[in-house]
């Protein structure tokens, strides 16, 4: 599902709230958890599962023809599934 999806089946699920004030809300709550994980917090949905970064340092990277060096910090968006 995508967000436009997402803000449609909630304001079908909604009709008394107008559909600009559900894509609002759905923005917000996105940016929301984006902020938390660009600080690198841990953003838990009740249910769902829980968002995390997770950081890998650096290392040599080594393609076929030519040695290039030590790579970037790399960062990774984790997702753990809920219990139920």
């Amino acid at each position: 599902m995508i967000k436009s999806e997402l803000i449609d089946k909630l304001a079908e699920a909604n009709p008394h709230l107008y559909h600009r004030d559900v894509e609002r809300v759905v923005n917000t709550i996105l940016d929301g958890i984006t902020d938390a994980l660009a600080e690198g917090d841990r953003v838990e949905l009740r249910g769902f599962g829980a968002f995390s970064v997770r950081r890998r340092p650096a290392r040599l990277s080594r393609p076929l023809r030519a040695w290039c060096g030590p790579s970037a910090l790399l960062q990774l968006l984790s997702w753990s599934c809920g219990e139920k």
